[in-house]
């Protein structure tokens, strides 16, 4: 994505924490009512860390906000992009996926512990876009489309199978770091992309034609 899409956000430190993070600035018309408005997604985990701190600021409170940073140029010539996504991961998926007039198809696999942990998925829902669930915990009154339960080892089956649907040209991966390490490896400690291992590396993706956020 360009840099004049991306931001690097510092929190304030009123409670002597220092954080750097990196959000995606989300540019869509679902999350932008206003001109010159900025939306974040924030998920409070209760793990006393940042989601945490940002849900105690209070009206009128302010975080500090740096100039943009570039991460990755989207390719707009892709005709067939994967997005496999843990929880939240889904999240910076959603710049391109409200990029408007792209050529591209997109599956999206959305992997979660439960149907309440899943955000976003009436709003990401369109002509263009081929959307798999995947929720590790049985539950009783399954009102959504395309969802699969698995447990443990037969996750990484599942997602064999929802790829063997068609050979694509990109795939986006982000989540935690387990999720991380069963599809795709996760990024080195100096946040670099690192080796392709895992689910992608076994059906022949390398690091030509895989991001990890």
């Amino acid at each position: 994505m360009k840099d004049d899409n991306l931001i690097d956000m510092v929190l304030e430190d009123k409670k002597k924490l220092s954080y750097n993070v990196m959000f995606i600035k989300l540019k869509s018309k679902m999350l932008l009512q206003k001109k010159n408005e900025l939306s974040f997604f924030i998920k409070v985990y209760n793990h006393n860390g940042i989601p945490d701190y940002l849900n105690s600021l209070t009206i009128g409170e302010s975080v500090w906000i740096s100039n943009p940073m570039e991460k990755l140029e989207y390719n707009p010539n892709y005709k067939k992009i994967l997005m496999i996504c843990g929880g939240t991961g889904i999240t910076p998926m959603l710049q391109i996926l409200r990029k408007e007039n792209f050529k591209s198809k997109f599956t999206i696999i959305s992997c979660n512990s439960s149907l309440k942990d899943i955000i976003l998925s009436k709003d990401i829902i369109n002509d263009d876009l081929s959307v798999f669930h995947v929720i590790s915990k049985k539950e009783e009154n399954n009102q959504i489309n395309n969802t699969k339960y698995f447990i443990d080892e037969k996750s990484k089956t599942y997602l064999k199978d929802i790829n063997k649907i068609k050979k694509y040209d990109f795939v986006y991966v982000c989540g935690p770091p387990n999720f991380m390490n069963v599809v795709s490896g996760d990024k080195l400690p100096d946040k670099t992309q690192g080796e392709i291992v895992g689910l992608l590396k076994e059906m022949g993706y390398d690091s030509s034609n895989v991001y990890k956020f």
